[in-house]
């Protein structure tokens, strides 16, 4: 058992750095915040109405990367500005 936890945990560590480098690389950390929230609200509204909460986040979260990703090239401003005005 504590085999398994360290090696999630060694997995999780070097997966989430390496993402972050890529977040820091792309400057986009910012929408990555962004999206994170969304998530968090998607959340809160299903708790809100009873809802699974798994799958209402999931669905705020394509939303609003299916909403920025349509506006990024119509604005022209850069990710952080698009996404700070949803945040």
């Amino acid at each position: 058992m504590f085999l398994h936890i360290f090696l999630t945990a060694l997995l999780s560590g070097c997966f989430c750095g390496m993402i972050g480098y890529y977040i820091h690389r792309f400057h986009i950390v910012t929408l990555s915040f962004s999206i994170a929230h969304a998530a968090l609200a998607g959340a809160s509204i299903a708790l809100i109405l009873g809802l699974d909460i798994t799958y209402i986040a999931l669905l705020f979260t394509i939303l609003f990367s299916l909403i920025i990703g349509i506006l990024y090239p119509r604005i022209r401003y850069e990710w952080e500005l698009i996404s700070m005005g949803f945040f």
